[in-house]
This record gives C-alpha cells, structure tokens and sequence, in this order.
C-alpha cells in the first residue's frame, strides 16, 4: 500500500515519530514542494491508496477527485474540509476523514497571535524602525496606538472571536460581521454586529476571519476597498483568494488605504518578484500562524492514525453525509 503526504514545505513529517507503524506496512512518499498544477498533483497521487494533505493547500475539487478515484482515503490534517470537496469525494467513493477539534486550541492561539503580530508591526512600524536601528538612526515618525480605535472582525468564529478579546483588552471598540451573527452571539463574545458595510467604513483594523469557498473568492474588492477609512489596515490570515489581489494592490499603492498584513497568498509562496513584496506599507509573513511545532504535531499525528484505523478495518473519523450537507450551506451563506 502507498501513502503519499502532500505539500510539508518544512519536511517535518518525514521525521515524525507517528509516521513509523506506517513504514513499516506501507510505501510513504513525503513531498515538501508546492504541486504547479492540477496534473502534478495527479501524477504525485498516482497509485496512493491514502493521502495526507498538510492543512489545506491543496484544492481537492471535482476535477481533481475524478481523476483518483484509486484513493480510499484522504486523511486531513486538522479539522477544516472547505478546500475538499466532499459531495464529489462521495460521489467516486473517496473516504475523507478529519482531525477531531480536541487539540485545535493549539492552532487557533497560534493564527490569533500571528493577527496580532502583523497588526502590532503595522501600526507601531515595527519593521520600519528595525531598519532605522540596524542602519544606525534613531526616532523618524510617531507610532499609532490601539486604544479608542475601532477593530472590526469579518467572521467572529472561532479564531475572530479570540481577535475580537484581545481587541478589548487593547481598549478598542470591535465590531464584527458575518451571514450568521445573531445579537446573542455578538453580545456573549463582547462585539457590536453591525452589517459588512458598516464594518468595512467605520474600522480602522479590519481583520478577516472566514473560509475560502467558491462564494467567498475575491470577497474584498474594489467596492469594499472604496469604503475603508484612508488611515485603515487590513489584515488577512484566513485565505489569500479571499482579497481580490488587483484591487488591493490597486488600493496599496494609491493611499486608499494605509496598510495590510498578511500570512495568506493567492499563490504560495508568492512569486519573488511579486509586487506586494516591494511596497512599504505591508508586513508579510510566510503562512505560518497556526504552523507552530505544537500545531503540526496536534494536526498530523491524529491524520496518520486515522489512516491506520482505516487500514485495521476500524475507520473513525470519517465525514458523514451531514457533513457534507452543512459544507453547502456555509458556502451558501456567504454572498459575492
């Protein structure tokens, strides 16, 4: 039997002690680079009767799915299934198993530290003023500070929420929207709802926190940009196709916004030449928020033991036809 492990840029899973019981029934391919295209994940899938995907970065579509169909299992590291699509796994007999939430606090600390540090080294230019002290200057322009600033949350869930408390703790006044958010839920997580709109014109951090689904591509264009406050960041470490990337550079290098921050790309990694590289009112990161040692050990050990499961005849984990049923409704909630 052939196990192939997809996309561990860091080569970690090579080295994890879980792998073991598998190498010793199966053939385990590692692939640490990025696939090019829908046929070289195809070509590294070819005879693989279980894959692993590390997190999300490939898109298992209809298309993709159909040309596997060998596959029994893909076994996803952490809970997220948006990038698979699990009504096309059923249909040619793909088996799908996820991680179980128990251990997911260690990956939605890590994403909500990672929002905090891109908005810190944006409105305290953090970068900025290393540059000045490694080249030997000193104090060249005041800083901006967090409270009495209006923090605003698009997708207060389970990460938004834990940006929204530390938002208050900053003193600032948080906002936030999403197709679902009751009064209640606003209130018990300590947020004013209010409609995407308002949002987008009265916050001057604005933080997204919502699945990439084929309704959520390109979700922050150029309308959305025309309404931000000239002074606004933006920072996205949820998925980079969810920001239309011509209307943010559009919106970077002609001052309609102050600045963003991102742990996300439409391609990753990005070109070296792309041009959010050179622009001296971003802080990138290289998607590494919920990427922390801790988080990938909590995230692959439980994928390969649900590939052993499998193999012993004893699946667990499996996605239900509920599941699936729930994916179309959240993709339908969102609206392009």
């Amino acid at each position: 039997m052939r196990v192939v492990v997809l996309e561990d840029y860091l080569n970690y899973a090579s080295n994890a002690p879980c792998l073991r019981p598998l190498r010793e029934c199966c053939e385990v391919i590692v692939y640490d680079k990025p696939a090019a295209s829908e046929e070289e994940n195809v070509t590294r899938m070819a005879g693989a009767d279980f894959v692993i995907p590390v997190r999300n970065r490939v898109h298992f579509s209809d298309s993709l799915l159909s040309r596997i169909r060998h596959v029994k299992l893909i076994s996803q590291t952490g809970p997220w299934l948006s990038h698979i699509d699990l009504a096309a796994a059923a249909k040619y007999g793909i088996a799908v198993a996820r991680c179980p939430d128990d251990g997911d606090e260690v990956v939605k600390t890590g994403t909500t530290e990672q929002t905090w540090n891109l908005i810190l080294a944006l409105m305290r230019d953090t970068e900025l003023n290393q540059r000045v002290m490694r080249e030997g200057g000193w104090q060249i322009r005041p800083s901006r500070g967090l409270a009495g600033k209006t923090l605003g949350i698009i997708g207060p869930g389970r990460i938004g929420s834990r940006v929204a408390w530390v938002g208050s703790a900053f003193e600032m006044r948080v906002l936030a929207w999403s197709p679902s958010l009751t009064q209640d839920r606003a209130k018990a997580i300590g947020v004013v709802a209010v409609s995407l709109d308002e949002l987008l014109s009265q916050s001057d951090v604005i933080s997204i926190h919502i699945p990439l689904t084929d309704r959520t591509r390109g979700f922050i264009g150029k309308r959305e940009f025309g309404l931000m406050k000239p002074t606004a960041i933006l920072i996205n470490t949820s998925r980079g196709a969810i920001v239309d990337e011509a209307a943010l550079l559009e919106a970077l290098q002609t001052g309609r916004i102050a600045g963003a921050g991102f742990d996300v790309y439409h391609k990753e990694p990005p070109p070296k030449d792309h041009p959010l590289r050179s622009l001296p009112n971003v802080v990138m990161q290289p998607h590494m928020g919920g990427y922390t040692e801790e988080g990938f050990y909590w995230k692959f050990a439980p994928a390969v033991e649900n590939v052993i499961a499998f193999i012993e005849g004893r699946p667990q984990n499996l996605v239900t036809s509920e599941e699936v049923a729930r994916q179309a409704q959240r993709e339908a909630r969102y609206l392009t």
